[in-house]
């Protein structure tokens, strides 16, 4: 049997179970219930139900011999489970075993990050290597209220004892139940929202393990640990094995298995699924790239093999279940929670087109300013002339002014935060500096219909160029250049960039280009600058003459000096 997404029903038959849970995992054995306790203990419950009526329930389940109440599921992990074990020795040293004289006190550990890197995987092998240590193992899907009444509810249904003991079915009750259990128990509790505070028993006894893609979470836990990807040396025989490729292999086998999982970001899930495509014989480890390359988008959401693993989610469909959750709270009104969602959509749409690393919110700061007149006296219709498909950034949402009419980065920042708590985006040490796994930023494109995406590509051309410094630079403006350049390569290999037709795209551009040292690209940019503005303007307006000396200074910077005169 299985162990099924959503289920609603836990069956124990043999030494097979079935339960709810969030992801498909398979289960090969689990330890018996001690049903050999049942008799007795139906005979304890009789005795006390004689003695006093009052007993029945919690205080007879208290009352009920230590050794005789075993509710041990050990689930297993994955047969293809790799590494990790920095991660599982952590968690090892945080639940060692206490000691006599050891004060009895609740421990509690959250292990959040993004959808796919491996937090249940890692709860299964932990508790796989920890059975031994608790009399009671508890493994609920924590996703709502009413996945962990499911599960705990399905305890009862199946062990007479701890039925018995139960006077009703309520999640309080349940939560309460565990809470009195007298020997050592641990609750693991899977893919937990911000609500998971409901579901934790009360009292010190019992340890708790909770995974998470919304970091908030810990401040639940005593400890968060937060999972990355794993190491290539792990992720190589990870592929090796989902794709059944004989062992020992071949150096060229090997670097090619290597060159794959180097594109896929050392990402669990989505080597898993890679790996299956190879065992499928859609392809060889050869020719994966290859494929890849071209289909990226199919391959990461492709259904056929999201039961390749223990999740019932493609390598796509994981994050879009945290997109969904932030867009239907963004839909619940006006309020503050609200808005802060429709922010955070809003910047996802935005850096999607930013370089994946080192996303930076002064880059917004300094595009709210505005674009300054480069032009001095035209006429408007020149000025659409030379600007036909220029992108007005007027009302913008990220990059709105406070009272005082500077740029409101508490606002933004509160979008931010929805998109940290469910690990679509990760903070640098350095304040107001982002990055997203290279992965979820492809997905956060593939993920647009084709008219959204060069909208978004378009605005975000407009933010980063009107961030550009324009004038006298200091040497902040410098070194922001320097951090702002590689967002401005990345977004140009999106698209058609910049247009030929938008004379201060164009303009904004070489100028940084220039400023950068690139001076052949910014040449080509001037050159076009000079002509545009040549024919819309006239040769001697002051633009065209100014776009003629920036295009002579650029000459001269790489020794083109019969040019430059």
């Amino acid at each position: 049997m299985s162990f099924f997404t959503k289920a609603k029903h836990f069956i124990a038959t043999g030494n097979k179970f079935t339960t709810v849970g969030r992801d498909q995992i398979n289960v090969g054995h689990v330890d018996q219930l001690n049903y050999n306790a049942t008799n007795h203990f139906h005979q304890h419950i009789s005795t006390v139900r004689a003695g006093s009526a009052g007993a029945v329930g919690f205080d007879a389940l208290a009352q009920f011999p230590d050794t005789q109440l075993k509710i041990n599921h050990k689930p297993n992990p994955s047969t293809l489970f790799q590494g990790r074990q920095a991660e599982l020795d952590r968690l090892k040293e945080i639940f060692k075993p206490r000691s006599a004289d050891e004060p009895m006190s609740r421990r509690s550990v959250l292990l959040y990050g993004m959808g796919g890197i491996g937090k249940t995987q890692i709860c299964l092998k932990f508790a796989e290597e920890m059975a031994s240590e608790y009399d009671h193992i508890f493994w609920i899907d924590a996703s709502s209220a009413d996945t962990v009444a499911a599960g705990l509810k399905a305890l009862t249904v199946n062990t007479s004892a701890v039925q018995l003991a139960c006077s009703d079915d309520s999640l309080e009750s349940l939560l309460k139940l565990v809470a009195l259990l007298p020997q050592a128990w641990l609750l693991i509790l899977d893919n937990a929202n911000d609500q998971v505070h409901k579901f934790i028993p009360s009292g010190n006894s019992g340890d708790i393990l909770i995974t998470s893609r919304d970091r908030s979470v810990r401040r639940h836990t005593t400890v968060d640990i937060e999972i990355d990807k794993m190491s290539e040396e792990d992720a190589v025989p990870l592929l090796m094995r989902a794709s059944h490729y004989e062992e020992p292999s071949s150096p060229r086998v090997l670097a090619a298995a290597r060159a794959i999982i180097q594109k896929l970001h050392c990402l669990p899930l989505a080597v898993d699924q890679a790996g299956a495509f190879i065992d499928s014989g859609r392809s060889t480890m050869d020719d994966y790239l290859n494929i890849f390359s071209k289909h990226k988008h199919q391959l990461l959401d492709d259904h056929v093999f999201k039961r390749a693993t223990p999740y019932e989610l493609t390598v796509y469909g994981t994050w879009e279940i945290s997109y969904q959750e932030i867009e239907a709270q963004a839909s619940q009104g006006n309020g503050p929670e609200a808005h802060a969602c429709r922010i955070a959509i809003s910047i996802l749409e935005t850096i999607a087109f930013f370089h994946h690393d080192h996303i930076d919110e002064d880059i917004f700061k300094r595009a709210s300013n505005g674009p300054r007149n480069i032009y001095g006296k035209i006429t408007n219709r020149q000025q659409k002339k030379l600007n036909r498909n220029s992108i007005s950034l007027l009302d913008h949402p990220l990059l709105s002014k406070d009272k005082e009419g500077t740029w409101n980065e508490v606002q933004f920042r509160n979008g931010v935060q929805k998109l940290l708590a469910f690990s679509l985006l990760k903070q640098h040490s350095s304040d107001g500096v982002y990055s997203m796994h290279p992965l979820v930023h492809s997905w956060s494109r593939d993920r647009m219909t084709q008219s959204t995406y060069q909208h978004n590509l378009d605005l975000t051309e407009t933010i980063l160029l009107d961030s550009a410094p324009t004038g006298e630079m200091d040497i902040l403006d410098y070194l922001f250049l320097q951090r702002l350049m590689p967002h401005i390569s990345a977004n140009s290999n999106y698209g058609h960039f910049p247009k030929a037709s938008n004379d201060s795209t164009c303009w904004k551009l070489a100028r940084v280009l220039d400023e950068t040292g690139q001076y052949h690209k910014a040449e080509i940019l001037y050159l076009n600058i000079a002509q545009m503005r040549a024919k819309i303007l006239g040769k001697k307006h002051p633009s065209t003459l100014s776009a003629m000396n920036n295009l002579a200074s650029t000459y001269s910077d790489q020794g083109k000096w019969g040019e430059a005169e």
